[in-house]
């Protein structure tokens, strides 16, 4: 894919996940300290965005529902289960779970237990 037409999809997908900041394929392309720039999240929503362009089998996210918001979230993770995206999240514990497939957890004492959607219910 070029360049100029994946930093297109980028900036739409930065659009979809309700960047506020207005950013032209320009921007993309010039070196300047983004940690100035863009606030972590912000940071956090591009990098997103790009590995959503390069479609990996799975991408490992962590705290994404502190980060991106409990609102975001299942937004971002409905459009990586669209494109065949498969993702694990570290959350905190008692972070909301409804936007996932199922639930790995890990108690401090060692054993974890794999939830289905079906045992949340």
């Amino acid at each position: 894919m070029p360049a100029e037409e994946a930093d297109e999809q980028i900036l739409a997908l930065l659009r979809e996940f309700g960047l506020k900041r207005h950013l032209t394929t320009t921007d993309l392309d010039s070196e300047q300290d983004w940690s100035t720039v863009l606030s972590p999240r912000e940071q956090r929503l591009i990098v997103l965005a790009s590995a959503v362009i390069a479609a990996p089998s799975h991408v490992l996210l962590e705290k994404a529902d502190a980060i991106f918001g409990h609102e975001l979230l299942p937004d971002i993770l409905r459009l990586l289960a669209e494109r065949g995206i498969a993702c694990v999240n570290y959350a905190e514990a008692g972070a909301p779970r409804a936007a996932y497939d199922a639930v790995l957890e890990f108690r401090s004492d060692g054993p974890w237990t794999w939830v289905e959607p079906k045992q949340r219910e």
